[in-house]
């Protein structure tokens, strides 16, 4: 419903302490811009990466027409997951 779920110094915690040691985060769009803190950022592929910039290994954002980016640490550029014309 879009109701933020932890405080703001929660944010900052994971940010600082978790998002480090984890393999892959799967934040939707929404989830990113908070751990961000740009509510207006929209492309997908420059917010995964500037997740990764955070720690973690990698970083899919579930998008909003059906694809999903993914970004690897230490491999150039993002993966589209899913494609439109799957969908049943």
């Amino acid at each position: 419903g879009g109701d933020q779920l932890i405080e703001d110094d929660a944010i900052a915690c994971l940010k600082d302490r978790v998002l480090p040691l984890a393999t892959v985060i799967t934040p939707n769009l929404h989830e990113a811009r908070r751990l961000l803190g740009d509510p207006s950022i929209d492309n997908l592929e420059t917010i995964a990466i500037r997740l990764l910039e955070l720690g973690p290994r990698a970083v899919v954002i579930k998008g909003r027409d059906g694809r999903d980016c993914l970004t690897i640490q230490d491999h150039e550029g993002c993966v589209w997951i899913g494609d439109p014309s799957d969908w049943i």
